[in-house]
């Protein structure tokens, strides 16, 4: 979304919601929410909603900065998220305040987190992550692999929104990948 972003200016608004795999892929029942156990609850990515919610007290581009740290330290660097440490080196390799992010951070709730995902679940029918909402109204999920590089990624991106919002009638694309021999 960043190199997306880069390509529209502003014409495109990115807005970062939260979903939880744990939520979805939870076999505790329909009724069961993640988001509504004890702050003990072996929750995995708590501290890395806890984080983002004490990097947005400091702005856009704060938030932003530390959301694409942290998808680094977890999708490239394979760090765990369900660490203190893994979501503290994020926020410190963006440049936040420090101090006004422990007490964000220790202050944070999980809250949001809930409203976000049953929203995402019954208005778009959201499954997974990354998922991509056109317009407020098309989403789509995706997933690249690996992710293009200059204006291949920008020819990406002008079919992947093209698809989601112009072919609403396409309901699923899965490629399967080919077993390395």
């Amino acid at each position: 979304m960043q190199k997306a972003k880069e390509h529209e200016g502003d014409n495109l608004e990115v807005e970062w919601r939260y979903f939880s795999l744990e939520q979805i892929n939870s076999n505790e029942g329909d009724d069961w929410k993640i988001w509504e156990q004890p702050s003990n609850y072996p929750m995995r990515s708590r501290w890395a909603f806890r984080g983002a919610e004490a990097a947005r007290k400091q702005g856009k581009s704060a938030f932003e900065q530390f959301h694409i740290n942290l998808l680094t330290a977890r999708h490239v660097d394979r760090k765990e998220l369900a660490t203190q440490d893994t979501v503290f080196e994020a926020a410190e390799a963006a440049g936040l305040d420090m101090e006004q992010f422990k007490k964000d951070f220790e202050a944070a709730t999980i809250d949001q987190v809930g409203a976000d995902h049953e929203e995402g679940v019954s208005k778009f029918g959201i499954f997974g992550t990354p998922t991509i909402v056109i317009n407020g109204e098309h989403a789509g999920y995706l997933k690249l692999r690996p992710i293009p590089e200059g204006d291949e990624l920008n020819r990406t991106w002008e079919q992947v929104k093209d698809l989601i919002a112009g072919r609403p009638e396409i309901g699923e694309i899965k490629r399967p990948v080919p077993k390395a021999s």
